[in-house]
């Protein structure tokens, strides 16, 4: 892959630079046609001419996951590239992780899921392993206490010299803090600070990209991949998308799934005739698939003004001959 080089580095953080004073300078850049701002501002000055210069049909994050890190990993099937076109908007930052693979027809959201990722933006590039935004997965989450865990990391950050460990990542458009980066000297300071906030990446800042870019990379994904392996292996959270025709948002998709799996019962509200019944069996019939189906039975209960509340909430009522009771 002759065309991973820091030359290659330099020009995209270059671009998310230039693409975010766009930003700054105009409004919302939409990529929708017609929009001359997003083709005169962004893509004839900004892309297209990176594009040309490292030979590149796809913008350059889509050609360095598909012609180099899925090729280097090709074990790792399930991955995600996050262009500067996406969700209908110019972003200032660009990036490609890789992320548990599934059974189901539909691919989740890659913020369901434990992450092994590479990421660009004005400040510089980093790469490693973090977790995803909305993990809720008990599976996952019982790693944050899991000992053997922690010491897996702390081998992994004590063996190379470019690792660091921060307590908490924020938004793909900013950099990293200083403030979140934790010292690690022991076992220990993983455990007493590990969250699903946290990451272990290498980070180089604007114009200090090393020439040996490619290899270290190459270094730290091989020496990360256990991590990622152990975080995925047993992983069984249930990502649902928006290709189900709900006609929702799918951000309100993902905070009705969180709810299930943490409150265990949710209840849609409005008028008749608006689908609160369509969403409700689409919603059991995905869950189903991502459970044991043998065990799981799909029942409608229609409310009545004559239940009561024993019917419903605690399901038992007296014997009319008074020896006990009956569900």
């Amino acid at each position: 892959m002759q065309f991973i080089t820091k030359q290659l580095f330099d020009d995209i953080i270059q671009m998310c630079e230039k693409i975010y004073n766009v930003r700054q300078a105009h409004s919302r850049i939409t990529t929708k046609k017609p929009n001359p701002n997003y083709d005169n501002l962004v893509k004839i000055p900004l892309i297209d001419p990176l594009k040309k210069k490292h030979r590149c049909n796809r913008e350059l994050i889509t050609e360095i996951g598909g012609q180099w890190l899925k090729k280097k990993y090709p074990s790792l099937s399930n991955s995600w590239a996050s262009t500067i076109l996406t969700q209908g908007t110019a972003k200032s930052y660009t990036w490609f992780t890789f992320f548990k693979t599934y059974s189901s027809k539909d691919s989740p959201k890659s913020s369901y899921s434990p992450q092994l990722y590479i990421l660009f933006n004005r400040f510089g590039v980093r790469f490693g392993f973090g977790f995803g935004d909305h993990i809720k997965d008990q599976t996952i989450l019982s790693l944050l206490s899991d000992s053997s865990f922690h010491k897996a990391i702390y081998d992994v950050i004590k063996k190379n010299k470019f690792l660091k460990f921060y307590s908490n990542i924020i938004g793909g458009e900013e950099g990293l803090r200083k403030t979140d980066e934790i010292a690690i000297n022991s076992v220990s300071d993983i455990s007493n600070n590990l969250s699903k906030d946290s990451a272990i990446v290498a980070y180089f800042s604007s114009g200090k990209i090393p020439l040996d870019i490619k290899d270290v990379v190459e270094n730290i994904f091989d020496q990360l991949l256990p991590i990622f392996q152990t975080a995925t292996s047993s992983s069984a959270h249930i990502p649902i998308s928006n290709n189900d025709d709900l006609f929702i948002d799918e951000d309100i998709v993902s905070q009705i799934v969180d709810s299930l799996q943490t409150k265990k019962n949710i209840i849609l509200t409005g008028p008749p005739g608006v689908g609160k019944t369509f969403v409700a069996e689409k919603l059991a019939e995905r869950l189903k698939e991502f459970t044991d189906s043998n065990k799981v039975e799909i029942q409608k209960v229609q409310f009545h003004q004559s239940y009561s509340y024993e019917d419903f909430i605690q399901g038992y009522r007296p014997n009319q001959n008074g020896s006990g009771f009956y569900l």
